[in-house]
């Protein structure tokens, strides 16, 4: 139920963001391509990598080791990478971070496909990951 309920939030926030104008121009090539490389750190579990990658204002309310409780439990059950099957990327204007660019990746594993939702500031600095 939880899983059913997060999936619908996020297609919920894609297809909202989609269906207004975009926010500002931005490369979705490179947007998509950025959030695959997160996903790369994600599957090899470098979470101080991932970390890294943060935002400096993000990187305040998040730390290595809490990343690591939340996805690793996550990516254990998964098991080995497939093939990233779906990729799309929208602007947003946040009030939080400000102008972000939303990419959402469904991407398939040995036991499970993932969805992550990926967020990004203009400059490719991550303020936002989420997995379900």
């Amino acid at each position: 139920m939880k899983k059913a309920a997060a999936a619908l939030l996020c297609a919920a926030l894609l297809l909202t963001a989609a269906c207004s104008s975009q926010a500002f121009e931005f490369d979705e090539d490179a947007a998509v391509s950025a959030a695959k490389d997160v996903i790369d750190l994600v599957y090899v579990l470098d979470f101080d990598a991932i970390y890294g990658l943060f935002r400096e204002d993000v990187r305040e309310l998040v730390t290595a080791e809490s990343l690591e409780a939340a996805i690793a439990p996550i990516m254990d059950q998964s098991g080995a990478f497939v093939e990233h099957k779906k990729a799309q990327a929208v602007a947003h204007n946040d009030k939080q971070f400000g102008e972000i660019i939303i990419v959402g990746v469904q991407t398939k594993y040995e036991n499970e496909t993932l969805t992550y939702t990926i967020s990004f500031d203009r400059d490719f600095n991550l303020v936002g990951l989420y997995i379900q």
